[in-house]
């Protein structure tokens, strides 16, 4: 995955800038679910699930590749959100936050 990640630097940039910006727009200060539940408890099974398969090296090849893309992608992308969340709860005045 280190290749992964250095060939595919930009490309990860990228993902975690949109999740910043994601992060950021979608922010609400208001009542909130657990962060365990909804779609992202389905997201990090899989994300799981293909981790093992991707480190176990259960697949090769191009899927291989494909899948490892994907994770650290999606990783990049949610590291990215809870940031851009993150520093909106922070620089955000208390009326702005809804």
């Amino acid at each position: 995955m280190l290749y992964d990640v250095y060939m595919l630097t930009l490309w990860l940039v990228i993902a975690l800038a949109l999740g910043g910006i994601v992060g950021w727009a979608t922010f609400s200060a208001g009542r909130r679910q657990p962060w365990f539940s909804g779609w992202f408890r389905a997201a990090l099974i899989v994300f799981a699930v293909g981790l093992v398969l991707a480190v176990g090296h259960f697949i090769t090849g191009r899927t291989q590749f494909g899948l490892e893309v994907a994770l650290l992608a999606f990783a990049a992308y949610v590291v990215g959100a809870f940031l851009g969340g993150a520093l909106r709860g922070v620089t955000a005045p208390p009326w702005t936050a809804n």
